[in-house]
């Protein structure tokens, strides 16, 4: 139910950005990145748990996904100033 609020909530943002002329390659573009970024996790758990087990390929899925977390927390307080809001 998540990730379907998620996918619906990203949709709604990107489908009025969508100038009429780009409207279907900017919402295949859309639809294939945010179906390639709900699959390549839980094939990488998959390939993980082969050689690590479930628990340990569950531990480095969400240690990873925390790294990138504070990343983008890094790099969203770096480039997401006050003023870049208002303009958007």
């Amino acid at each position: 139910m998540g990730h379907g609020l998620a996918f619906m909530s990203g949709l709604m943002l990107v489908n009025p950005l969508a100038r009429q002329e780009h409207h279907a390659s900017i919402l295949a573009t859309y639809f294939s990145i945010a179906y390639l970024g709900a699959i390549v996790p839980i094939l990488a758990v998959g390939y993980l748990a082969d050689f690590q087990g479930m628990p340990a390929a569950v531990v480095i899925l969400c240690l990873v996904f925390a790294g990138l977390c504070l990343a983008l927390l890094a790099l969203s307080r770096m480039f997401l100033t006050p003023e870049r809001l208002d303009e958007i």
